[in-house]
């Protein structure tokens, strides 16, 4: 097309996670794995990177997490677990069956009941309470429940939001992201992440590198002790990002992906094996080698909560949106239009109306436009997530990756009130 404009594609869902970064004065200066943060924000957000950590899979799986734990905890001690537990704990308590966690259900997972978790999950989950209950004196009975409860992190802030209960009432506006083909032949993905965070959840931030073999395998943001993650990268293959979806899809509310079979408390669910949303991320980063195979993967595993998975690959075209319900999809490709080079995702469904939305895609997407295929790179689009329409007042991260160069640059900001940008 002329200027080197391509065809809108919209997708209606702000992912759970690209928080807008600050517009650079001069992109052309800044590379997406040297990225350089001005000291003028015109705002508060007070940027901070992501502490980072390695994890070897051929480790046990009970030990793998010990070295991360012990130094957020000598750093910060036992008060940033138990508020981000404690918090999750009561909006769960608060909300109703289809979001609601029993200890019973604590229980079955623990005792591998639960054919979404697994072993090494329980493993891995064991690990952190044991490591956690050494260091505070606290019963590793009770510690250990409550690391299987933040499994559950997104589908509590997701399904509070809808449900309007507790400290997350307000939540409407989660993430949002693009995925854009540039003029040298790779794929860039940006994301904003959107999400009033939980008291405790910045100390508990952490970027951890996976290898096996010796060898890199895939790369994500967690809030330990969540052993899922909502963004993430596979080395030389993919990038993934997770957005709240505004449809419950439980059977009762007109959703097109809605399912009249499928359970509707989450113990029903988590008994037939459907998985955390966060979870099913990290078992597809870990098992699946390649854009293709994970975009049908994430169309297929049965989850407990709807959701959006964003996901870029390695050359031009290599774009997808997967709308998810509890077992239903819908997905939209780069590939499906002809002379599409990007598609946005903010929260919403793309095949309703345009004007049910609050503008973070339609705003995200007309600038996009304005630059134009022949001048947009990862600094462009890294400045676009922190303009004017597309940050909100609660973006606390902005993601820039690129798989083809194994880029994952996050920037988390300690300030959640991040709006007025450029």
């Amino acid at each position: 097309m002329a200027n080197g404009k391509g065809r809108i594609a919209f997708f209606g869902t702000v992912s759970i996670c690209l928080c807008a970064l600050a517009l650079l004065d001069n992109y052309d200066t800044v590379r997406v794995d040297e990225v350089i943060i001005t000291s003028d924000f015109g705002h508060s957000c007070n940027p901070a990177e992501w502490p980072e950590y390695d994890i070897n899979l051929d480790v046990p799986a009970k030990d793998r997490w010990t070295h991360i734990i012990q130094d957020i905890f000598g750093k910060y001690g036992m008060d940033p677990f138990k508020s981000f537990t404690d918090t999750i704990k009561t909006k769960y308590e608060r909300g109703p069956a289809e979001i609601f966690v029993s200890t019973n259900d604590l229980d079955n997972i623990l005792q591998g009941r639960v054919s979404s978790f697994s072993a090494d999950d329980l493993e891995e989950m064991r690990g952190i309470a044991q490591t956690l209950a050494a260091l505070s004196g606290q019963p590793v009975e009770e510690i250990t429940r409550n690391v299987v409860l933040s499994q559950f992190l997104y589908e509590e802030a997701n399904n509070a939001g809808i449900y309007k209960i507790g400290a997350l009432g307000s939540v409407n506006k989660a993430c949002t992201s693009a995925i854009v083909n540039t003029r040298d032949g790779k794929v860039i993905h940006s994301r904003n992440m959107d999400w009033p965070l939980f008291d405790g959840m910045p100390n508990l931030r952490a970027r951890i590198r996976f290898s096996r073999g010796g060898s890199l395998v895939f790369q994500g943001n967690f809030y330990v002790p969540w052993i899922g993650t909502i963004t993430g990268q596979r080395y030389g293959a993919y990038s993934i990002d997770l957005h709240q979806r505004d449809q419950l899809s439980y059977g009762h509310d007109g959703d097109v992906l809605a399912c009249s079979t499928c359970p509707l408390k989450m113990t029903d669910r988590l008994a037939a094996g459907y998985s955390p949303d966060g979870l099913a991320i990290r078992h597809a980063l870990e098992q699946q080698a390649s854009f293709n195979v994970v975009v049908t993967s994430l169309e297929n595993v049965s989850l407990v909560t709807p959701c959006y998975f964003d996901i870029s690959g390695l050359v031009p075209g290599d774009g997808a949106i997967v709308a998810r319900g509890l077992v239903a999809h819908k997905s939209r490709r780069m590939t499906d239009i002809a002379g599409t080079w990007y598609l946005v995702q903010a929260n919403y469904d793309w095949w309703q109306s345009v004007g049910a939305n609050d503008g973070r895609d339609t705003n995200l997407a007309r600038l996009i436009e304005d630059v134009g295929v022949a001048s947009l790179d990862a600094n462009t689009l890294f400045g676009l997530m922190r303009h004017n329409g597309v940050v909100q007042g609660d973006t606390d991260q902005t993601d820039i990756m690129c798989a083809a160069q194994n880029k994952f640059k996050s920037t988390f900001y300690l300030t959640s009130n991040c709006s007025g940008a450029q």
